[in-house]
């Protein structure tokens, strides 16, 4: 009966339906426009790091200065 509580999980892929939600360090730069989930809007202030360990220290409208790390962000590039 504790098998029945269980859920299916669904395989996770590079490729999500969710555009934006890995952006890369190449994808956003000083002055970027981004969009958070919990923030909302925020520019990039400061970019820290290569590749997937890449930090951004953006100015949210709603959550202050955070620094984020770009691969678990879940940021929607604006402009």
């Amino acid at each position: 009966q504790q098998l029945e509580k269980l859920r299916r999980l669904k395989p996770m892929s590079r490729a999500t339906s969710n555009p934006g939600a890995h952006l890369s360090d190449s994808e956003v730069q000083v002055g970027s426009l981004v969009e958070h989930i919990k923030f909302g809007k925020g520019e990039v202030l400061k970019l820290e790091g290569v590749g997937g360990d890449t930090k951004a220290e953006i100015r949210f409208e709603h959550g202050g200065l955070k620094k984020l790390l770009l691969r678990f962000a879940k940021l929607k590039l604006l402009s």
